[in-house]
């Protein structure tokens, strides 16, 4: 259970991350 938590967030956050560099890259 915590273990399936875990992965869940840490996909949210590669995501989150991907997204704030792709949009510095648009802006720039």
């Amino acid at each position: 259970m915590l273990r399936h938590i875990v992965h869940k967030v840490s996909l949210n956050y590669a995501f989150s991350t991907f997204h704030i560099t792709a949009t510095l890259a648009t802006a720039y």
